[in-house]
């Protein structure tokens, strides 16, 4: 139980961005914050920032005619 414990608190931002999984917990937290977690807390400001982030790297070197 404990190595599971420490398995969780060891994710970092970066290999949980790749976790698609959500507990329910942690939904019902989105919901209940939606207008005031910070930054890194919220899963909708992430979303928004790699989309446009992707956008921009599309156009930056993209094949435009």
């Amino acid at each position: 139980m404990k190595k599971e414990k420490d398995q969780k608190q060891s994710k970092g931002f970066f290999s949980g961005l790749f976790d698609w999984n959500i507990k329910e917990k942690e939904l019902k937290n989105q919901i209940k914050n939606y207008d005031t977690l910070k930054f890194f807390d919220s899963a909708r400001k992430i979303a928004t920032a790699c989309m446009i982030f992707s956008g921009v790297v599309t156009l930056l070197f993209g094949d435009a005619p």
